[in-house]
């Protein structure tokens, strides 16, 4: 049983890593008249993106949505990033341009590297100490802190909605702004399910607990005491 509540404890904590990294998180759209042009070149193309925008109602779109996963900005392929790089390394957007996005990015990033600390430590804990009241209390932690990400969050989108950062600031040309303006930045659903599973940790250790045998649980009972002196 103990085996089974380690295992089952690092399985939940692993999920949540992978729910962090690969799952996306973040949707930005922009809208534009320029990306029906852009959408409808695709199609001619053969692009598989282009079709899936169109869907199954074959209308071109007004809107470019793209759905973010931490994964997708590190991967090989994200253009998207290594542009970005190319843009703030050439010196075309000044630090003035996006200093309204520094500490609210960089808030948000830590969080999330700090949840998947919390998973980590929880991975830990349940195969390393004696204790499990330690796994709950990095649950809490990591439950805590994700009901606190979607305020980090806001910072980060105000920006974009309220026009403090632009296509243009951030492409470091005006003409840019002719593609078209962020049109929406949100924090998707499946977010959710990060405190949803800090919270299932919680239930899982504390359920373990409760259904010991007794003799068990005077044994943990008596370790806990030894361990508080």
């Amino acid at each position: 049983m103990k085996l089974v509540y380690k295992f089952g404890a690092a399985l939940l904590a692993v999920i949540i890593i992978a729910v962090v990294i690969f799952t996306p998180l973040v949707y930005v759209s922009i809208e534009s008249i320029a990306a029906q042009l852009l959408v409808g070149l695709g199609q001619a193309t053969g692009n598989d993106y282009a079709d899936a925008l169109v869907g199954e109602n074959g209308k071109l779109p007004d809107h470019v949505g793209i759905p973010f996963s931490v994964s997708t900005l590190f991967s090989d392929d994200a253009e998207i990033t290594s542009e970005l790089i190319k843009v703030f390394s050439d010196g075309s957007t000044s630090i003035e341009n996006i200093r309204p996005l520094i500490a609210p990015v960089i808030t948000f990033a830590v969080s999330l590297a700090v949840l998947v600390l919390c998973a980590l430590v929880i991975i830990v804990l349940a195969f390393v100490v004696k204790d499990n009241r330690k796994v709950i209390y990095a649950a809490i932690a990591g439950l805590g802190l994700s009901l606190i990400v979607p305020e980090s969050f806001e910072a980060v989108a105000d920006p974009f909605l309220n026009g403090a950062v632009t296509l243009a600031t951030l492409a470091g040309s005006s003409w840019i702004s002719l593609l078209g303006e962020f049109d929406d930045f949100e924090l998707l659903s499946n977010f959710w399910f990060i405190p949803l599973l800090f919270g299932v940790v919680i239930l899982w250790t504390v359920l373990y607990n409760y259904t010991l045998p007794e003799a068990d649980k005077k044994k943990r009972r008596e370790m806990i005491e030894e361990l508080d002196k």
